[in-house]
């Protein structure tokens, strides 16, 4: 048990530094680029297509974003409550 508060104590160093917020951004670009893909494939020659890359490629990212954002607040609150 102790062996994995050590391990916990390391992520929440590793999520404290500049690499977790530089590697949470490429992560989010990589999936707003996944939605860009999507939005190629599903758009019709009647469309605008980059209107619909650049559409998914935001929703995607944005979505991508409040994962991150959920599970920071989420784990903050769940430090908070154990630190005590």
């Amino acid at each position: 048990m102790w062996e994995f508060h050590g391990r916990l104590r390391h992520v929440d160093e590793f999520k404290r530094s500049i690499w977790f917020r530089v590697a949470a951004a490429i992560w989010c670009f990589q999936i707003g680029w996944l939605g860009a893909g999507i939005g190629f494939v599903f758009a019709t020659p009647r469309m605008a297509w980059p209107m619909w890359h650049l559409l998914s490629f935001f929703v995607l990212a944005f979505v991508a974003l409040m994962v991150v954002g959920i599970g920071r607040a989420r784990h903050r609150a769940w430090s908070k409550e154990h630190s005590r």
